[in-house]
């Protein structure tokens, strides 16, 4: 398969972060209701979901971070099947990672964004309109989820405040951000929200309304 395009955004890079699928390792929380294989089937459906989405939309050149495997024969797959870079996903909190992926972007490209697989339901329109916000000269974008936190952030420039120091399991993640942005002085833009799935509830509404097949 040839992987030559023609990418909106060629300056921009998208970096996915993904974990291996393996039972007691993925949705744990997800698994203590429905089990672990069904949690880790269900994980990796929502990770291919997300790289196939934002693959065949083209809006910008894909990297999958991947933990704690990156040579593994699936993420291999989606390499040659997608046409996506993989890297090994940085050490660290949450955080620390995001900026790290954040700022290695940047040093390739003028604009970047990162997302999680945890949303496989994020807008491709929400996607790109961040990359135009970026381009348009925001220093920060976000996309915040229902629970709390963010299902997409984006830098024009490294913004170390944005990603330190915050309690990522909490429901207050994307309120300390717009504090944050507030009293920095940074360009920052935050779109429309969307959801995530961290229980059987948020499976069930994946699969109701199509992001996920039904089994």
């Amino acid at each position: 398969m040839s992987h030559t395009r023609g990418y909106r955004y060629p300056d921009a890079r998208i970096a996915i972060f993904a974990r291996l699928p393996q039972p007691g390792r993925v949705k744990t929380r997800l698994a203590q209701r429905i089990g672990n294989i069904p949690a880790t089937r269900a994980y990796r459906q929502m990770a291919e979901t997300t790289v196939r989405r934002i693959s065949a939309a083209e809006l910008a050149p894909v990297t999958l971070y991947a933990t704690p495997h990156g040579s593994s024969a699936l993420f291999q797959r989606w390499r040659r099947d997608y046409g996506i870079a993989i890297r090994q996903q940085p050490r660290g909190k949450l955080g620390r990672r995001m900026h790290h992926v954040l700022g290695q972007s940047l040093r390739d490209s003028r604009i970047a964004v990162v997302i999680g697989t945890d949303a496989p339901a994020l807008d491709i329109g929400q996607v790109e309109a961040a990359l135009q916000h970026l381009h348009e000269g925001a220093d920060a974008v976000f996309v915040p989820c229902e629970d709390g936190g963010y299902a997409l952030a984006g830098l024009r420039r490294r913004c170390e405040r944005l990603f330190t120091g915050i309690n990522w399991g909490s429901g207050r993640v994307t309120q300390t951000t717009r504090t944050r942005i507030a009293t920095s002085g940074i360009h920052g833009v935050f779109l429309k929200s969307c959801w995530d799935i961290d229980d059987a509830a948020g499976l069930r509404r994946a699969r109701r309304c199509g992001v996920l097949p039904p089994h």
